[in-house]
């Protein structure tokens, strides 16, 4: 069984067990336990499985970038958002937020998927 440090302080509070507020989740755990408020089951160490279910979906690959340069007509392909933000030297936010406008009046940006 899977219990939250939050919910251990809550627990406390609720049980009016003083001394407890900087003790570490597992401090709280085992004087929960002692004092027979949770029962002896409950592990501290166990991790909620939905806890990092985002992070399944953040990356799926690099996405291609190409810079066309207005004033030369030169077009330069990058691998990914990173290096592309890289070679300009800017955040690569910047790069996604200048998809298909023009930045520093010079270049167009374009990802490709």
């Amino acid at each position: 069984m899977y219990i939250s440090k939050k919910e251990c302080l809550k627990l406390v509070k609720e049980h009016h067990i003083r001394g407890c507020s900087m003790f570490s989740k597992a401090e709280l755990v085992a004087k929960l336990k002692s004092e027979g408020v949770i029962p002896q089951e409950v592990d501290e160490k166990e991790r909620n499985p939905e806890r990092y279910k985002f992070i399944k979906g953040v990356r799926k690959g690099n996405k291609k970038v190409e810079v066309r340069n207005l004033e030369t007509g030169e077009t330069i392909s990058y691998p990914s958002i990173y290096s592309c933000g890289k070679a300009l030297k800017v955040n690569p936010g910047t790069i996604m937020f200048f998809n298909g406008r023009l930045f520093d009046d010079n270049y167009e940006i374009s990802i490709l998927s």
